[in-house]
């Protein structure tokens, strides 16, 4: 079964999926929730009905589809055999018309995308299931860019990488359901070919989403490129003269401090002694390294978090 689907596939040896969590632990952990709660219930069950009610549409309408090209093709078919008789051609278009018909309506469907929409799921949606909603869409947005490491693990206990033809899935109609459902009989029903078989494992490589960033997170956030990006990005974003701009460029600068060099390893005392003597308040830096600094994170929510790199 898993023959054709290792074209493509990166061989990678085992102790390298170390960090690989299931699709649904994976997700938790990027919204920076326990690992414990499920998809269904961080995202609400009426946005988990609708993306499956979605997939399960889209893939009747794929066998609508056939049927009408099927149909189609019967209705051509006699038109021609119609047209070849020794009889007026103008008999031959009586079928040619529905077909023409027929094909043109299946095309603009199969161009149709069956997804909800986002702001529809949304608008039903508590202000915490709106964050993990956008979080789902951020989530699978990134592992079809390739931001995560995704690999497939095949029923012989063999690991492999997906490559990115494969990551593409997750951006297609149904892809949420790669990590909404672990039955890939459910994966079936995703627009995109191909689609995994097996249990699929994500390493987020210590991403969280971007409506869960705070002051904590980024100091935290192991990869240093993408602290970097974020960093700029986010500097960008707070120009101007405004106190709550400059109160947050003075937030992204501890930050920055928190993250020195010669603060590896230390503990949070070590490093609150030594950031109180830079002129640094003790309550402001209790605040901004447990992630709970009210002016930087309501300046945060005011900006397109959906943009950031």
């Amino acid at each position: 079964m898993h023959s054709g689907r290792r074209t493509g596939l990166a061989d990678t040896a085992q102790g390298d999926y170390l960090k690989y969590q299931r699709a649904a632990v994976a997700f938790a952990r990027f919204c920076n929730l326990d690992a414990s709660l499920t998809p269904e219930a961080l995202i609400g069950t009426k946005a988990y009905a609708a993306w499956y009610g979605a997939a399960r549409r889209s893939a009747k309408n794929r066998y609508w589809r056939l049927a009408a090209y099927a149909a189609a093709g019967g209705l051509l078919a006699c038109a021609i055999w119609l047209a070849l008789q020794p009889i007026s051609a103008l008999l031959a278009l009586p079928p040619v018309l529905p077909a023409g018909w027929l094909i043109g309506n299946t095309m603009r469907r199969a161009y149709r995308s069956e997804e909800p929409r986002l702001e529809a799921l949304i608008q039903n949606a508590t202000p915490d299931e709106r964050d993990r909603i956008l979080n789902l869409e951020e989530f699978c947005n990134r592992a079809a860019g390739g931001r995560f490491g995704v690999a497939e693990r095949l029923p012989d206990g063999t690991m492999r990488e997906l490559a990115a033809d494969w990551l593409k899935c997750f951006a297609a109609d149904g892809g949420k359901l790669l990590v909404l459902s672990t039955n890939p009989t459910d994966w079936l029903l995703i627009r995109r070919r191909p689609v995994p078989g097996g249990e699929i494992l994500i390493d987020i490589r210590g991403m969280v989403a971007a409506t869960e960033l705070s002051s904590k997170t980024l100091i935290d956030l192991d990869d240093t490129a993408r602290f970097e990006a974020i960093h700029q990005w986010l500097l960008d974003h707070a120009q101007g003269t405004s106190s709550d701009a400059t109160a947050f460029r003075n937030v992204l600068n501890l930050i920055v401090a928190f993250r020195r060099p010669e603060f590896a390893g230390k503990g949070f005392e070590s490093k609150k002694e030594e950031l109180e003597k830079e002129g640094y308040s003790r309550s402001m830096l209790e605040k901004v390294h447990s992630g709970n600094y009210p002016p930087f994170q309501r300046f945060l929510r005011s900006l397109p978090l959906n943009e950031i790199p």
